[in-house]
């Protein structure tokens, strides 16, 4: 694959735009309709904040892994490197643990079940329109060893 443009995954949406389109229809909707699902005595605002700083701190300790072997988690660009240590010792795709964590998170702080609802959308076009499109060009890029990777950790967790 001598053009550039061929060597890479072909995702449908660039995950951090998902994510900024999933949390920030939820928090119109619930504007609009709120759907509230906090019990009224919870301080869900510090738990909610609590769970997304730990997906933030988990998509950043990934993305950072990312880097220092790859250079750039940009998912349009080639893969020059496989990357099977730190958090993708744990999970195929960590950096989308953690957003997926720091989703949940900010349903709660927002105390919404829209941000909840939308994951219903937000699920299948990431696994089948990022993550399958990526496990394919990683398949096909790296060969054995992402095969081998494949079988010895989970795509979540």
């Amino acid at each position: 694959m001598s053009d550039q443009t061929e060597d890479r995954a072909d995702v449908v949406v660039r995950p951090p735009l998902m994510w900024f389109m999933l949390v920030g229809a939820g928090y119109g909707l619930s504007w609009l309709v709120p759907l509230r699902f906090v019990p009224g005595d919870w301080p869900n605002i510090w738990i909610g904040a609590g769970v997304f700083a730990i997906g933030f701190v988990i998509a950043l300790w990934s993305a950072r892994q990312f880097k220092n072997f790859r250079g750039d988690v940009d998912t349009h660009t080639p893969s020059s490197a496989l990357v099977d240590s730190g958090p993708f010792a744990i999970s195929r795709n960590p950096i989308y643990c953690g957003m997926l964590l720091g989703t949940i998170g900010a349903a709660i702080a927002a105390d919404t079940l829209w941000i909840i609802a939308g994951l219903v959308i937000w699920y299948p076009v990431m696994r089948y329109g990022v993550i399958g499109r990526e496990e394919e060009y990683l398949e096909r890029h790296f060969g054995a060893p992402y095969v081998d990777y494949k079988s010895r950790v989970r795509r979540w967790i």
